[in-house]
């Protein structure tokens, strides 16, 4: 059985500044863009199987969506895959900093 690595985000928070990782924010590009994570990559969790190429599995990601329901989702995936990725518990709802906007200039 495959086991599926997790980390609240109270201890995600205080380890953020140090960590290095991706983090990928699996929601889609509407709700990305009104608020992620600082630095968050938006690979929705429905394109994820058409946009392996562009993850490395050198790297480790931390894998986050709204309420951290899609996150279970797509770190399982991944992980099957071979990625070295981490569910963050919760979701971006449980976030307690500034949240970075986005804009198309569509």
């Amino acid at each position: 059985m495959l086991t599926m690595k997790s980390i609240s985000m109270r201890d995600f928070q205080e380890q953020f500044d140090n960590l290095e990782t991706t983090i990928i924010d699996v929601r889609g590009a509407d709700l990305y863009a009104q608020g992620h994570l600082p630095g968050a990559v938006n690979i929705p969790l429905d394109e994820l199987d058409k946009r392996l190429e562009e993850l490395s599995r050198e790297n480790a990601y931390h894998i986050i969506c709204q309420r951290g329901i899609k996150s279970v989702q797509a770190t399982a995936f991944l992980s099957s895959k071979g990625f070295d990725v981490t569910n963050i518990d919760g979701g971006t709802i449980k976030w307690n900093g500034k949240l970075e906007q986005s804009h198309n200039l569509s």
